[in-house]
């Protein structure tokens, strides 16, 4: 949202308000600024001229001599011009040598100099509009009134000097009243302590009574609370005159003809968005406003033919739609050049139906933006009203040629609100009378009516649509026209007792820490929505998903059903800058379900990726990621933990990992409840998604881990006291051997004495029998009440070694 200083002080004297006072009182009590720029500045050498002569060019058909004068006294200067408006006598732009000119949009400023042009010398330039940057029109020279005072600085006789301020939208969300300059200007004089001079209305003398009106209809009055109608004919179409063209172009909106400038100016001012249709392309004389048949379509003003739903809501005509309401017209009803008839559109929607349908057609517009936010429905009368004034007053002999049509179906119901004084007070730790709180509400536009201890506040419809709901939000408007800066600090005074911790947060931090501070992963953050292309990528194009109904993107349609397609998305855009690398995040799954609302999961997503790795058959990133799931289960202080060939689904409704490798995954039990899958990524999973080299994954389910922790399957260990031996050992096994049944008969062979034991190396190779594979593992062993001599150590050791051999497994010693 862009407010113009110039424009504001039309509506309230800002004599004593110099621009930077202004955007310090604004967000200090409105709503923030969050930046200002001054236009005209760069203007400062620009003078008024007259043209006193014109003739050809000796070396250019289409170039021109014109000799410029600035002023009684000024010595005449000849000119080289390529416009084919310029003309003897005409009042116009010149910048003499010297001068900088700021351009157009995207071009860099011009400082010109004397130089000659196809050998004849010329000293400055006769300027158009968007030379000056007042505009794009760059067809020809811009000409000044035939009064226009001659060798006075440009910005004396044109509105060009002003300060542009920058309202970031989500700061006035709340209040639609501020989406138009007159919403400014009511605050202005609420702060300043001065009555705001509204715009003119057009007078009851120029609004017909008698006769009927044009023929309007809500068919559907949930998505239109209120339409008006003018019609207005006698109209003469065209350029906009140059105050106008430039205070829209002061505002970022680009010029088209004066009747959609007006309406677009009625928009910036009243923060009502106008449609204008050509009364000759409205069919049937009628409107009406009804609900999209399923898969009607309509070409917008865009040119692009749009499909429609129940839920969009359709102006039509008595042959078909004509606009899509509240948020763009239609192609065929626009206004043209020689327009002399409109019917003009002032309505008000509903902002949900707006909003849906502008999401769902990715089409955003100024009026989509404003009607999203709630109008006020008696707005749209005087919008109207407002736009056949400017109508009157800029094109002579058009008429409003019948009564205002206004279809109202659901009237505004004006609300009062109970306001105690002492609530005031209260609330706002300070001494303020209750003349002053009526004052304040008074000067905001709200009837406070003083009853004993309380007032009676009826809100003014511009702020009832969303705004003011309640006694509090009244405080509010009584603090921060105040000021809050007035209030002092003071903490809550409020019972404190101790409470323990969610188990779900504990979780959630000691993950954190065992995956970020132990292991060294990144943690990072991806959507909860991914698309069908992703969804194939992992192996999930045919499982049934839960559909966004409106999504941002084609590419966000769906609800996650693994957090490994964001990672994986995440580590295909960064293996470029990092060859290998770590991921996790915490993510959420949704399960549709046949009634209701779906089945929620919460996950923790491991990622790892390595682009060296792609010629190494072992896996070794399977089982470093199997390390890490074990480091997260110690920091959780699981027990029991167990790791068992093959992958599963984690949850009922959860499909098959699919973007698993069939023989490099495993799943992770406690109590026989799994709680986590991992491995290896599918080869085609990696193609798929454009990964170098190999990668694992894993997933890890939140549920079963509080159950765990809840049912006692955890355990506190104490911090040891006396120092840990670990010892290596390589076992010779038959393939298909679980590496968890080695370890076990590991930790059964000394099992008061071990602490550990860890998979750290699978090895398949010269030296190991076919169908065989090498296991290294790592067992750490310790005494609670003493340190282990090295003869104690050995025998452990020995211990272990001779449980292997029994088992018929041969340890490598070599």
């Amino acid at each position: 949202m862009k407010l113009s200083y110039r424009w504001l002080s039309e509506m309230v004297d800002l004599a004593e308000t110099p621009p930077p006072a202004l955007k310090q009182l604004l967000t200090f009590h409105t709503a923030e600024i969050e930046g200002s720029e001054v236009l005209g500045a760069d203007l400062a050498g620009v003078v008024t001229g007259r043209v006193v002569a014109v003739r050809p060019h000796p070396g250019a058909d289409r170039l021109r001599l014109c000799t410029v004068q600035a002023g009684a006294d000024a010595e005449p200067r000849e000119v080289v011009c390529g416009a084919s408006n310029v003309a003897e006598g005409q009042i116009i732009a010149y910048a003499p040598e010297g001068t900088t000119l700021p351009g157009g949009e995207g071009e860099e400023p011009l400082t010109l100099t004397a130089r000659e042009i196809r050998g004849v010398l010329s000293r400055g330039m006769i300027c158009s509009e968007r030379e000056l940057g007042l505009g794009e029109e760059h067809g020809g020279i811009l000409v000044l009134p035939p009064d226009t005072p001659l060798g006075v600085p440009l910005a004396q006789v044109l509105p060009l000097g002003d300060v542009i301020y920058d309202v970031e939208n989500v700061c006035i969300t709340h209040r639609p009243d501020l989406w138009g300059h007159v919403g400014w200007a009511r605050e202005l004089a609420a702060l300043l302590g001065q009555r705001a001079t509204p715009p003119t209305m057009a007078p009851e003398s120029a609004l017909p009574t008698g006769g009927d009106a044009f023929p309007v209809a809500i068919d559907d009055p949930a998505g239109c609370r209120r339409y008006v109608a003018l019609l207005i004919e006698g109209l003469t179409n065209g350029p906009s005159p140059l105050w106008l063209r430039r205070r829209l172009a002061s505002l970022g909106v680009r010029s088209i003809d004066l009747l959609v400038d007006l309406t677009n100016l009625v928009l910036l001012e009243q923060g009502q968005p106008l449609h204008a249709f050509d009364l000759r392309h409205v069919r049937g004389g009628e409107i009406r406003v009804r609900s999209a048949a399923p898969g009607e379509r309509m070409t917008t003003l865009d040119g692009q033919e749009r499909v429609l739903e129940p839920g969009d809501l359709l102006i039509v005509d008595g042959e078909g739609p004509v606009a899509l309401a509240g948020i763009m017209g239609g192609a065929h009803s626009e206004v043209q050049a020689d327009t002399t008839a409109i019917l003009l559109e002032s309505a008000t929607f509903d902002p949900l139906r707006i909003r849906l349908t502008s999401a769902r057609l990715g089409l955003r517009t100024e009026a989509s933006a404003r009607f999203e936010k709630d109008l006020d429905p008696e707005l749209a009368l005087q919008a109207a009203l407002r736009f056949a004034a400017l109508c009157l007053e800029l094109i002579p002999g058009c008429r409003v040629s019948r009564p205002v049509s206004d279809c109202h179906p659901r009237p505004y119901e004006p609300r009062e609100i109970a306001l105690p004084y002492g609530m005031v007070r209260r609330r706002l730790g300070l001494r303020i009378g209750d003349y002053r709180i009526r004052g304040i509400l008074t000067s905001l536009g709200f009837d406070a009516v003083e009853a004993g201890e309380e007032i009676r506040v009826r809100v003014p419809s511009w702020r009832a649509t969303k705004d003011i709901q309640r006694a509090e939000d009244l405080v509010e408007e009584v603090g921060r026209i105040e000021g809050y800066r007035k209030l002092t600090p003071m903490a809550p005074v409020a019972p404190l007792a101790p409470r323990r911790p969610r188990p779900d947060r504990v979780v959630a931090r000691r993950v954190a820490a065992a995956l970020s501070l132990d292991r060294g992963y990144a943690e990072v953050k991806h959507r909860s929505f991914y698309g069908a292309a992703d969804a194939a990528t992992v192996g999930l194009a045919d499982v049934a998903h839960l559909m966004v109904r409106n999504p941002t993107s084609s590419e966000h349609d769906r609800l996650l059903l693994t957090s490994v397609a964001g990672l994986l998305r995440l580590a295909v855009s960064n293996q470029h800058r990092e060859p290998a690398g770590r991921l996790w995040s915490s993510a959420r799954l949704f399960v549709p379900q046949p009634a209701g609302l779906p089945r929620e999961h919460a996950v923790v997503g491991l990622l790892t990726w390595d682009r060296t790795d792609d010629d190494n058959p072992t896996g070794g990133q399977f089982l470093a990621l199997l390390g890490d799931l074990r480091a997260v289960g110690e920091r959780l202080g699981l027990r029991d933990v167990c790791v068992r060939n093959g992958a599963d689904a984690l949850a009922e409704g959860l499909p098959q990992p699919a973007w698993l490798h069939p023989g490099r995954c495993a799943v992770l039990t406690v109590g026989g409840v799994a709680v986590a899958v991992a491995g290896e990524l599918a080869p085609a999973v990696v193609r798929a998604a454009g990964l170098e080299g190999r990668a694992a994954a894993a997933e890890l389910l939140v549920a079963p881990v509080l159950t765990a922790l809840a049912a006692g399957t955890s355990a506190y260990e104490p911090v040891l006291r006396y120092p840990v031996v670990p010892f290596d050992v390589a076992v010779v096994v038959p393939r298909r051997t679980p590496a968890a049944d080695v370890a076990d008969a590991m930790r059964a062979a000394v099992a008061e004495n071990v602490r550990a034991v860890h998979v750290f190396d699978v090895y398949e190779g010269d030296g190991i029998p076919a169908g065989a594979r090498s296991l290294a593992l790592r067992c750490e062993l310790f005494d609670r009440e003493r340190t282990l001599t090295p003869e104690v150590a050995d025998a452990l050791r020995a211990r272990v070694i001779a449980a292997l051999d029994a088992k018929g497994w041969r340890v490598r010693t070599g």
